[in-house]
């Protein structure tokens, strides 16, 4: 193999280069392709927002808050305002009721996060798998385990339908 590179050879191909290299930092690639893909963030629901479910609104800040769900309106109104004080551009929908929220919003939605009492966990877990959206991904999260003992609901539910 003849390699051969000459001292004027060199200089030609490293001036083609730093000239490509300038002529890139002037006239950039289209706007187009620098954009953020559309899909990196995931749109996500919290159920529940008050006590420990402060984590799920901070974890939801950071992505695509599409909805809020909490019975108490002192509750809605502090993370509402915690939001607005924080500078977020979208703010997410409030519902009292997540069985209207993942009827209205289930398309929009990756993520489900739920963080109710104790007895709320199971409901709303299977109703989040049910409605579509965060269904097809697997992706509700539930801040306690599926239930109390073996024979919950959750559990039931996933060994009937594999």
């Amino acid at each position: 193999m003849n390699v051969r590179c000459t001292r004027r050879r060199f200089l030609a191909k490293s001036a083609a280069l730093a000239g490509a290299s300038a002529a890139a930092a002037v006239w950039p690639a289209p706007y187009v392709l620098g954009q953020a893909d559309p899909n990196s963030k995931l749109g996500v629901a919290v159920i529940g927002g008050g006590g420990m479910g402060g984590y799920s609104v901070g974890a939801a800040r950071g992505e695509r808050f599409v909805a809020l769900v909490d019975v108490d309106e002192n509750t809605i109104a502090k993370v509402m305002k915690d939001i607005e004080s924080k500078g977020n551009a979208a703010k997410p929908r409030v519902y009292y009721d997540y069985r209207k929220m993942l009827d209205e919003c289930h398309k929009d939605l990756d993520v489900v996060l739920i963080a109710t009492p104790d007895h709320h966990h199971a409901p709303a877990a299977m109703r989040a798998r049910e409605t579509g959206g965060a269904r097809s991904r697997g992706t509700s999260s539930p801040a306690r385990p599926g239930g109390r003992w073996v024979a919950s609901p959750i559990s039931d539910r996933a060994t009937r339908d594999g």
